[in-house]
């Protein structure tokens, strides 16, 4: 049965052929509708991949897939990818995350990164605080699940957590390392792979930089003109 696009809109965009509406309904089903033009073949499904990330974390209180759909259309496909998310109201910024958070939230994401599944990006927003007063993680829109104890799923890791440190803990240098202390306890990560998640953490860091740069350039070249 094809599942039918309702709700609220909340988000749109589009990528070259590829374009996705997102809408919430009132049963906090999140469905989002891919429209792909007759151009495309495409090597990236989003809606496949979302759905691998959270049927390997069923159960755990993360978002759960209702899988997809598709139907031709006569200028390309359709595809209806559904989720139910969890009870909960999302944060705004990184100054909704308390000091009280930090454990749950480093139990949350060493669950997630235990399942082998890494975010792709850790914005607060992405979190949703439920009626307990806890963190959950919503947003996957570029997770991926990878396999454990390869050097790329580590590099990840170190990814999710450098951008978790300065999107979600805003930076704060003491709040970060003692979230990492029960981040590490939870995710039970080999000691051998540390060195490779700091990496990751130092990689992330550098990607940054280097976009902050390239974003500057211009503006730094209109006012020289």
């Amino acid at each position: 049965m094809f599942h039918e696009a309702t709700g609220r809109v909340v988000a749109r965009r589009r990528r070259g052929n590829l374009s996705c509406e997102t809408l919430l309904g009132d049963d906090r089903r999140l469905v989002k509708r891919y429209r792909l033009a007759h151009a495309g073949w495409r090597l990236r499904k989003p809606w496949r991949r979302e759905h691998k990330v959270l049927a390997r974390l069923s159960g755990l209180g993360f978002p759960e897939s209702l899988g997809y759909t598709e139907r031709p259309l006569p200028a390309g496909r359709e595809i209806v990818f559904v989720c139910v998310q969890p009870a909960g109201e999302p944060l705004s910024t990184a100054a909704d995350v308390r000091e009280a958070d930090l454990p749950r939230l480093a139990a949350m994401w060493g669950a997630m990164h235990r399942h082998g599944v890494v975010a792709g990006h850790a914005r607060a927003s992405g979190h949703l605080r439920r009626p307990d007063g806890s963190l959950v993680f919503v947003d996957f829109d570029r997770g991926r699940a990878l396999r454990r104890g390869t050097p790329w799923f580590y590099v990840r890791v170190g990814r999710d957590l450098a951008a978790l440190c300065r999107d979600t803990l805003a930076q704060n240098a003491a709040r970060f390392a003692g979230f990492l202390d029960a981040y590490h306890l939870c995710a039970a990560h080999p000691a051998a792979w540390r060195p490779v998640i700091r990496i990751g953490m130092a990689l992330e860091a550098g990607v940054r930089a280097l976009m902050s740069r390239v974003q500057l350039g211009p503006r730094r070249s209109a006012e020289h003109t």
